[in-house]
């Protein structure tokens, strides 16, 4: 199984044992997304294959070698057609998430939200390609909040997890006192 994107390499090695003959081949895909990088006739000869997983589906396809040595008067010839099977991932990622957690308030009674994505724990058996937090970091908090978070691999399966944030008044209220007045008071009454 290829997982994620990018370009993938694989070695295919054709050896001919009857003999040090040099091998030379044609060498095709039927996908225009599996490449063939350039050789030089050899023995054994050496065919890289290029997979780019960005561009090319889960699916069978198939490499052609059409193969020839060196022996004369009459070289031996060879064709064959070798299966590539790019397999589609069907394993989510796993996330976890951290235990419930606290912010303090500040001088308005708000939090600043922090990023928490880097104390989740995510892991894929391929690529985890995002890993997203709602509300986002530096949300401003009045109340009580559930985070979520969610992991997404390459192949756009998901897990979820969520974290409480509790917040806290850590400022004590500060006590005014009224100035003493003085002075006389009067009123009319009718």
């Amino acid at each position: 199984e290829m997982c994620g994107g990018g370009i993938v390499r694989d070695t295919v090695y054709l050896t001919d044992l009857d003999t040090n003959d040099l091998i030379s081949a044609t060498v095709s895909s039927t996908s225009p997304y599996i490449t063939i990088q350039p050789f030089v006739p050899a023995n054994p000869l050496v065919i890289v294959l290029e997979y780019n997983l960005d561009q090319i589906s889960p699916g069978q396809y198939f490499m052609n070698i059409s193969a020839t040595d060196g022996r004369c008067p009459f070289p031996l010839n060879s064709n064959k057609s070798l299966p590539i099977t790019i397999l589609a991932d069907t394993i989510p990622p796993v996330i976890t998430c951290p235990g419930d957690t606290v912010i303090y308030r500040n001088n308005e009674c708000e939090a600043v939200l922090p990023d928490y994505t880097s104390i989740i724990d995510a892991t894929d058996n391929c690529i985890i390609s995002s890993l997203t937090q709602t509300p986002a970091p530096g949300t401003i908090l009045t109340t009580n909040a559930t985070v979520m978070f969610v992991a997404t691999d390459y192949y756009g399966l998901t897990d979820t997890c969520y974290l409480n944030v509790e917040l806290i008044d850590s400022i004590r209220p500060v006590a005014l006192l009224l100035a003493t007045i003085t002075g006389e008071c009067s009123a009319e009454i009718t």
